[in-house]
């Protein structure tokens, strides 16, 4: 099964296009990731940032909130996976019900034409199995 891309596929908070805002988010990684990588093999001598304490400590929050917003940012792709993949298994849980309601219901003309009484009730419809499906 193709699942179609959304067309108004948006972040919620922010409403820009999800492309755009993957992007930034990718390029924000590679710098967090390249700029504590950077700190780390230079023992944090922060020789290209500045010795003074405010440029330290910008630095510091910046990889902070940057490890925080990419981490966030995985997240949210995992536990969207996760719905896709819950959404996926209601629909065959819902198609597997239908499925097995036309099932019966041929059972029934079967035996009603066996039997040779006329036989007059109208094939399941999906939408009525979701619906009773959501009842119980």
């Amino acid at each position: 099964m193709t699942e179609e891309k959304d067309q108004d596929d948006y972040v919620s908070l922010v409403r820009i296009p999800r492309k755009w805002f993957n992007l930034f988010v990718w390029s924000f990684s590679v710098v967090i990731i390249v700029n504590t990588l950077v700190e780390l093999l230079t023992d944090y001598a922060w020789t290209a940032l500045g010795a003074t304490i405010p440029t330290r400590t910008a630095v510091l929050m910046t990889l902070t909130v940057g490890w925080f917003f990419v981490l966030s940012h995985i997240w949210e792709e995992i536990m969207l996976g996760y719905a896709k993949i819950f959404k996926e298994k209601v629909f065959a849980q819902g198609a597997a019900e239908h499925h097995r309601k036309v099932l019966e219901w041929n059972r029934r003309r079967i035996q009603a034409e066996k039997e040779g009484r006329e036989f007059t009730e109208p094939i399941p419809d999906p939408q009525t199995t979701k619906k009773s499906h959501k009842k119980q």
